[in-house]
């Protein structure tokens, strides 16, 4: 009996979701300096264009044709100068999702015309410039 009540404490251990250990590698989001709809990134209050969201996604295990909500992805940066861990030795993807809706002038909110600006520091660094990938 004491035998399967130990076994039992250790599999509820064992499946109870743990933070990750403090070594692992951080990735820290852009500080937002708008106001931003409620549950994006960086969409502006009354626009309809701007960054949803920013993922770390495993390269080559995920589509990038379909929406990365519901794919096993890395982490989710979702607010401002949030930060997330990410496991060590990981090659990963920056994906950064841009919503781009303009009603009077559809021409222009097309994938040619957007370009997002990137730069990282600190254990990795990627000077500024603009993503090439449409």
């Amino acid at each position: 009996m004491e035998a399967t009540l130990v076994i039992g404490l250790v599999v509820v251990w064992w499946l109870l979701p743990k933070l990750p250990p403090e070594t692992w590698p951080r990735i820290t989001g852009p500080i937002i300096q708008i106001t931003s709809r409620r549950g994006y990134l960086a969409v502006p209050l009354g626009q309809e264009s701007g960054i949803e969201r920013i993922y770390i996604a495993p390269t080559g295990h995920y589509d990038p044709c379909k929406d990365l909500a519901k794919q096993n992805v890395l982490a989710t940066i979702k607010g401002s100068n949030q930060t997330v861990a990410i496991p060590p030795n990981t090659i990963f993807d920056i994906v950064v999702v841009v919503r781009a809706f303009e009603p009077e002038a559809i021409a222009c909110a097309s994938k040619e015309n957007l370009a997002v600006g990137i730069k990282a520091t600190g254990t990795f660094k990627i000077p500024f410039k603009y993503s090439t990938d449409d």
